[in-house]
């Protein structure tokens, strides 16, 4: 990614255009990113997500996990139940 100077963005705004077409370009203000110029279809991409919310399902989740299970496998002690007082239930 290169980076511009507001004034150097302002002086060679073709070829910003030109280099966004390969790859964003980071335009700074006072040595601080302010802003990205992208090409149209990375920004229609991600406004489309945007918009979309694009938030995984349960199940595109539970398959991640599983993923992550078959590279990183793991065992989950489950302690013995413990019965407890239940107040709905009439005592003897």
């Amino acid at each position: 990614m290169s980076t511009w100077r507001i004034s150097e963005a302002k002086a060679q705004f073709s070829a910003v255009l030109r280099e966004a077409a390969v790859e964003p370009q980071i335009i700074c203000r006072r040595g601080r990113p302010e802003a990205a110029v992208v090409d149209i279809s990375t920004y229609r991409d991600l406004a489309k997500r945007s918009c979309e919310g694009d938030k995984p399902t349960v199940a595109q989740l539970l398959t991640g996990l599983r993923e992550i299970q078959k590279e990183e496998p793991a065992v989950l002690e489950i302690p013995d139940r413990v019965d407890r007082a239940n107040p709905f239930v009439e005592s003897s």
